[in-house]
């Protein structure tokens, strides 16, 4: 890296996604409208939640990669 170069930190915004909530080969995935899934990283095991529309708030962090701060029944 350059002297005085600086990588900026990722700045994602706070969204919020509805869609079902899955879980396969041990992830939590959210399948959302027109074919689109987010894995989710989840601060809790939502388990009363699997196979219904959910409504989920938190960043995406990568492609297809959302860090989950809240879930609700959608």
């Amino acid at each position: 890296m350059a002297r005085g170069s600086i990588i900026p930190a990722p700045t994602r915004e706070c969204r919020t996604l509805q869609g079902r909530l899955v879980r396969r080969d041990g992830a939590f995935l959210l399948q959302g409208d027109m074919g689109v899934t987010f894995e989710l990283l989840l601060p809790r095991v939502p388990v009363d939640h699997v196979g219904k529309t959910v409504i989920v708030t938190g960043r995406e962090i990568a492609p297809g990669l959302f860090e989950v701060e809240g879930v609700r029944a959608g």
